[in-house]
């Protein structure tokens, strides 16, 4: 399960989008990240999450300026540290 809580958030019916911004946090078991933003898309299942840093499993961190998941198990960050 995956828990994300912001100041604000907003669900485009037609789009099928929700956007959560200011103070963003996401929690799912290992996983703790902080951003000021992530916009996902429910159909297609992929997320654009803005100015990421936190802790991805127990032993791997990262900080980027911005990070795309395109699925599961592919993710792409761009202008950042990964440190494992």
């Amino acid at each position: 399960t995956v828990q994300i809580k912001g100041d604000k958030a907003t669900y485009n019916k037609e789009e099928n989008i929700i956007k959560v911004s200011g103070n963003v946090t996401i929690r799912e078991e290992d996983t703790l990240l902080n951003c000021s933003q992530i916009v996902y898309d429910i159909k297609r299942k992929r997320a654009v999450i803005e100015n990421v840093e936190g802790q991805l499993t127990k032993n791997d961190f990262i900080k980027t300026r911005r990070v795309d998941r395109l699925s599961e198990k592919e993710w792409i960050a761009y202008d950042g540290v990964y440190t494992p």
